[in-house]
């Protein structure tokens, strides 16, 4: 192996620690890792400071802009004070916000660590230099360019807090970043198998620990969002997960670990099956995970010297870039269709999901008028009534003045799209 400089500085630019967010924590993870072999600080790109940060980066310098100056830390430090050396490298992960726009700063080493594949929440493709080095979050990301996958310790540790949380006759439908263009036939004939259902979202609960008791007490995990992390942190607890749109099978069946208790394409029939092959799922899905993550020193090693070889002797990463784009648009194409996500944080948005996802351009049309009258209503008629005006307004036209709890209203009205 090439001769490697010891003394490369890495500066991650990283949003804001999130602890409900675990490709956050992750990317934060990456960070600490390196700084046990290389000298690394950490550059915060937003301005959403609203998580406590682990004791365990206190030794990582931290930089941060105006609107944070209320940080009182040691080391955090604002970014006027900040001063990488020129042959630093800067690793970049997705910057769907477009935050690094913002920093102009001398970068002739680049680490794209991509965490999504381009064109699945956006209409941009992969865009890097020839010079890049390119860095996947895992090989559901890119099967071309090196992943550096890690789980951190509240995943692993997730199945501690509910092992006597008894199994109900129920099922817990999630919904996230839900893909366009699903075909929910025959959900509802694996509902029915159940004695009760919840839907869930990426905002409903808003305690991450209140949404894992509900996984935990399911019988089976039903996701509808095929990105989300919930899906191995639903078998880790020791509940089955029904991965209800399959984009990903071929990828998560050839993961960086084996994936236990992945479910695709369902029938009433096979929940039996489902249920026997769970019995000891959280205990086969831990253990897979803890010996994953038992070597993350040496990865974490390997990365850094694959890094600094490609910087070192300048090498070129054009050749590999082009096939990971061809990859993505492949995918892309065949797959993965057209980059329209909805990101599922209401009941209301669930509901107008399902309208444009069945109706299509007619559902647009129509939501499209709803809002042209709620605004005209709201414009050119409540605004000039009083309250006490609104509320006798409301009576006369039979308005509900009692606010009830709307869960099986809204449970009625997205389970009727699931047929």
């Amino acid at each position: 192996m090439n001769s490697i400089n010891k003394d490369y500085e890495y500066i991650f630019y990283l949003p804001s620690y999130q602890k409900n967010s675990n490709g956050i924590i992750c990317i934060w993870e990456a960070a600490y890792h390196f700084s046990k072999y290389r000298k690394v600080s950490i550059l915060i790109t937003d301005e959403q400071i609203n998580t406590k940060i682990p004791k365990k980066y206190d030794d990582i310098k931290i930089y941060f802009n105006n609107s944070l100056q209320e940080v009182n830390k040691s080391n955090w430090l604002h970014m006027s004070s900040s001063s990488f050396d020129e042959t630093a490298i800067h690793v970049h992960p997705d910057d769907p916000h477009g935050f690094l726009t913002d920093f102009e700063l001398n970068q002739d080493k680049i680490v794209k660590y991509i965490m999504c594949r381009s064109l699945m929440l956006s209409e941009n493709i992969l865009a890097m230099s020839k010079n890049d080095y390119g860095l996947s979050y895992s090989n559901a990301v890119s099967t071309v360019f090196p992943s550096y996958l890690i789980i951190n310790d509240n995943i692993l540790n997730i199945n501690n807090l509910f092992k006597k949380v008894k199994k109900r006759n129920k099922v817990l439908i999630y919904y996230g970043k839900t893909r366009y263009g699903l075909s929910f036939k025959n959900l509802r004939k694996i509902i029915k198998q159940f004695d009760e259902f919840e839907i869930v979202h990426r905002l409903y609960p808003r305690n991450t620990k209140d949404l894992y008791k509900k996984i935990s007490e399911s019988s089976l995990f039903i996701s509808i969002d095929p990105l989300t992390s919930l899906i191995h942190e639903s078998t880790l607890i020791g509940t089955p997960a029904y991965v209800y749109d399959s984009v990903f099978k071929e990828f998560y069946d050839k993961f960086d670990f084996k994936l236990h208790g992945f479910y695709y394409n369902l029938e009433p029939s096979d929940l039996k099956k489902v249920f026997k092959d769970s019995e000891n799922l959280s205990e086969r899905a831990l253990e897979t995970a803890e010996n994953f993550m038992a070597n993350i020193n040496e990865r974490t090693l390997e990365t850094i010297n694959n890094i600094e070889n490609h910087f070192t002797n300048e090498l070129s990463g054009e050749d590999i870039s082009k096939e990971a784009i061809n990859e993505d648009i492949k995918f892309f194409k065949e797959k993965w269709k057209i980059p329209s996500i909805f990101n599922c944080i209401s009941y209301r948005t669930i509901y107008r999901y399902h309208l444009i996802n069945k109706y299509k351009l007619f559902a647009i049309t129509a939501l499209y008028i709803n809002r042209l009258r709620i605004k005209f209503r709201n414009v050119f008629m409540l605004n000039y009534l009083t309250g006490e005006e609104k509320v006798i307004l409301k009576k006369y036209i039979g308005r509900n003045f009692i606010y009830e709890d709307v869960t099986e209203k809204n449970k009625k009205m997205i389970s009727k799209y699931w047929k």
